[in-house]
């Protein structure tokens, strides 16, 4: 079944600019004007939905209600690494925060460029599609081991103590920058570049959020992930 970016918006406008935008880049879309209809239709598993792009002020339940769904939710455990990207008007820096703080990928508030919109998809479906699914057929698996925290960058998967957990691409783009350089550290800047190509998404708060979430849920070694003081984060699994 051909790849779709779900579209959830009930301007039928946005819907339809941001849908024409996406086709002209080859990518098909498919839009749905309430909350019930999108998690209908992704519990029916009838499509193969790469990417969601999500409004948060929908009829009947909220753009905030389904993010909290898709990435927090055990019921939906199977739809968790979907990419998802906010395009709202809801444009404060709280907002984004909270955005990405429930685990959306990006945030884009409206009114936005149609070519920011493809660019930003674009490069997060470069980002997810090629941790998960292109890896070159007969070479081995990349695995990077940190105590006892497995990372294989070509299945998109972390281990903890042999289980695998959940991270959105941004967490663990995150844990695969800081743990190549072991004891390196990045300065929030240096992580923004690396993760989003070199485009400022809002400040380094992005980061601290991400890096909140990524200790959590690597306990008991989210203080692997050490915070240096006035420059930014690195990895060790050294005691200090």
């Amino acid at each position: 079944m051909k790849p779709i970016i779900a579209i959830v918006e009930d301007e039928e406008d946005i819907a339809e600019l941001e849908s024409s935008s996406l086709a002209r880049e080859g990518y098909s879309t498919r839009i749905y004007k309430t909350g019930p209809a999108f998690i209908a239709d992704l519990e029916r598993n009838k499509n193969n939905i790469i990417m969601v792009i999500l409004d948060l002020m929908l009829p009947e339940m909220s753009g905030t209600e389904i993010l909290k769904m898709l990435k927090n939710n055990p019921v939906y455990e199977a739809f968790r690494r979907i990419p998802v990207i906010i395009v709202s008007a809801k444009d404060t820096e709280v907002d984004k925060i909270l955005g990405l703080e429930l685990g959306a990928d990006d945030y884009i508030s409206k009114p936005f460029s149609p070519r920011e919109l493809t660019a930003r998809t674009m490069a997060l479906l470069r980002r997810s599609s090629g941790e998960k699914f292109e890896t070159p057929s007969g070479q081995a698996n990349k695995i990077i081991r940190i105590g006892n925290i497995e990372i294989n960058e070509d299945k998109f998967q972390v281990f903890v103590n042999g289980k695998d957990i959940s991270l959105t691409s941004v967490e663990f783009r995150i844990m695969v920058i800081l743990s190549k350089r072991k004891g390196w550290v990045f300065d929030r800047n240096k992580l923004m570049d690396q993760i989003w190509s070199g485009e400022k998404i809002i400040t380094g708060r992005t980061i601290d959020v991400h890096i909140k979430h990524l200790r959590e849920k690597l306990q008991p070694y989210g203080s692997f992930i050490k915070t240096v003081r006035g420059v930014g984060y690195k990895l060790d699994d050294k005691a200090e």
